[in-house]
């Protein structure tokens, strides 16, 4: 049969916790700094520096009304049969030199929305300040 477990203390004393933390104190109960590092960085910081209101993100603003413009002229375009079939004939019947013009008018037109976003940013860089 199998030996008895060897016998713990008594529940009535508390057996004493001499494991080492990784602290290097012998001590069961950990030591909090007084004051975290994330206040005493804001504390140092200057009142008018934290006051700056939230920047507005005009490249999502103007990226998203311009994603939002073409899938409202393609959902308009897909919903029509007859509207399907015309852009269909149109682009069947555009030659070479024409498809590379559109080309580089989708090229224009990314390069405008991307330097509206720019111009807007800029504008609100220099209101800032």
């Amino acid at each position: 049969m199998s030996e008895p477990a060897e016998n713990p203390a008594p529940e009535s004393e508390p057996v004493p916790d001499t494991r080492r933390l990784p602290t290097g104190t012998d001590t069961a109960e950990p030591t909090v700094p007084a004051e975290p590092p994330m206040l005493k960085a804001a504390a140092q910081d200057p009142p008018e520096a934290r006051l700056t209101p939230p920047r507005t993100r005009w490249a999502a603003i103007v990226w998203g009304l311009f994603f939002t413009g073409v899938s409202a002229i393609m959902l308009w375009i897909l919903t029509g049969a007859d509207r399907r079939e015309a852009v269909t004939a149109w682009a069947r019947a555009t030659d070479a030199p024409t498809a590379v013009a559109i080309g580089l008018l989708a090229v224009g037109v990314l390069l405008l929305v991307a330097g509206v976003a720019a111009l807007l940013r800029r504008m609100q860089r220099r209101g800032t300040r």
